[in-house]
């Protein structure tokens, strides 16, 4: 799993910089990179399949619910960035979003898999994008810490919650339709795109608790299958993203909802079509 994770993250990394301005901190653009949600969101679709379920919903959640928070505190404290940033930079300071969304990750993924060599990972990854932010001058050291804190608050409360829940299922059912309020109660207060994205992510992603009656990965699914409907799910993402970039709000929404729908849906077909064609030889 660790060796997987490394090589998406090089790949990720190495996209980011061949496609980064040719500037002296392309390298540290490349590494900034890693540190956006749709990255963690892609991770968390790879985790669903390759993984089980269960840990693809966790650390998705992770990452949305701490992307929520991370927006509402920007925009209740409200602290500058540093001036002139090497690359343009939107936004409020403090928390830093990368730093917060790294560590809600790999916390998360590290406490659910119970792996120290996940852990190691993680942190170099969480320590080589909170770095980055300050080489690219988008942040003070008080933002990354921030961001750094919250993050891996969020992500041990991820972990720890569906014992306290009672079950990971209860806690999916109830967490997904959360996460989609508070993200889409603050985009109306804040008008920030990326509460519209989380909200609609969010919401398709509850429809699992709704055509499953687990979160463990279903012994159907043959590993074959799992790379195939990986790698498609990944190519429509793309494609949806590509579609709608510029789009208004409220089709960016709909794109992402239809992400966060197609996530589970697709292995229920998958599924579906399996077992009619079992009861036709029969």
């Amino acid at each position: 799993m660790v060796i997987v994770l490394s090589a998406i993250v090089a790949i990720a990394m190495a996209i980011a910089i061949v496609s980064a301005p040719p500037t002296s901190t392309r390298i540290w653009y490349g590494i900034t990179s890693l540190g956006d949600e749709t990255i963690y969101v892609g991770l968390s679709i790879i985790l669903y399949y390759m993984v089980s379920p269960w840990v693809g919903f966790a650390t998705a959640i992770a990452v949305l619910l701490g992307g929520t928070l991370v927006i509402d505190l920007k925009e209740i404290f409200m602290l500058p960035r540093p001036p002139n940033p090497v690359f343009p930079e939107e936004g409020y300071g403090f928390p830093s979003g990368h730093a917060q969304v790294s560590s809600a990750f790999w916390v998360s993924l590290a406490l659910i898999m119970r792996s120290m060599s996940i852990a190691i990972l993680g942190a170099v990854m969480i320590a080589s994008i909170s770095l980055s932010r300050l080489a690219l001058n988008a942040h003070y050291p008080r933002d990354v810490l921030g961001g750094i804190a919250i993050g891996s608050a969020v992500g041990v409360i991820a972990s720890i919650m569906p014992r306290i829940a009672g079950s990971k299922y209860l806690y999916i059912h109830l967490v997904s339709p959360l996460t989609f309020l508070l993200a889409i109660i603050s985009y109306y207060i804040y008008k920030d795109i990326t509460l519209l994205k989380i909200a609609g992510i969010s919401l398709g992603l509850s429809i699992h608790t709704h055509i499953y009656r687990s979160l463990d990965m279903p012994s159907s699914w043959h590993i074959v299958d799992r790379i195939i409907l990986t790698a498609v799910l990944g190519l429509i993402s793309i494609s949806i993203l590509y579609l709608t970039r510029g789009a208004p709000p409220h089709l960016i929404f709909i794109s992402y909802a239809a992400i966060g729908t197609i996530i589970p849906v697709a292995g229920y077909i998958v599924n579906s079509i399996r077992d009619i064609a079992r009861s036709g030889r029969t």
